[in-house]
C-alpha cells in the first residue's frame, strides 16, 4: 500500500514510462497507417461508451424545470455527441494519418526529461529498500 500511496503503479511495484503501443507500432515497423488504425480500433469503444454515459446523463436536464438547466443539459450534450464523433473518431485519426511520422516527434527538451527506455528492457522490481520502507500486516501504520 505504500507504492499507491507515492503514486506508484500497482502492477508488481515498477514505476515504468509506458509508451503507447501505436507508437511502438510506428517505431517497430515505420508503418504510420497501422499505428492510427490501432490507435482507433483501441479508442473507439471507451470513447463511445463514455460519450454515451454522459449524454445519458445530461437528459435528465432537459426535464428540469428551468430554463438554464435546459439549455445547458442540451448544450453540453451536444458538445459531447461532436467531440466523440467528429473530433476523436474522424478529425484526429484522419490528421494522424496526414502528418506521418511526425506524430511520433518528440521534442528534444522533452526527451530530457523522460525517464530513458531502451527497446523493450523493463526497469526491474527494487526489492530491497521498498520492502523494507513498507509496514507488514503485524506492525501498525502510523
Amino acid at each position: 500500500m505504500a507504492g499507491a500511496a507515492l503514486g506508484e503503479p500497482l502492477r508488481g511495484g515498477r514505476a515504468e514510462a509506458a509508451e503507447p503501443a501505436g507508437h511502438q507500432i510506428a517505431r517497430a515497423h515505420g508503418d504510420n497507417a497501422a499505428a492510427v488504425l490501432h490507435g482507433l480500433r483501441r479508442t473507439a469503444l471507451p470513447i463511445s461508451l463514455a460519450a454515451g454515459v454522459l449524454v445519458v446523463s445530461l437528459t435528465g436536464l432537459l426535464g428540469a424545470h428551468r430554463q438554464d438547466l435546459r439549455q445547458i443539459g442540451f448544450v453540453v450534450m451536444t458538445a459531447v455527441v461532436l467531440d466523440a464523433t467528429v473530433v476523436r473518431m474522424v478529425l484526429a485519426p484522419a490528421l494522424m494519418r496526414l502528418m506521418g511520422r511526425a506524430n511520433w516527434w518528440l521534442p528534444a527538451w522533452c526527451g530530457r526529461l523522460l525517464p530513458h527506455r531502451t527497446g523493450d528492457a523493463r526497469v526491474p522490481a527494487q526489492s530491497g529498500a521498498a520492502d523494507a520502507a513498507a509496514p507488514s500486516a503485524d506492525q501498525p501504520r502510523v
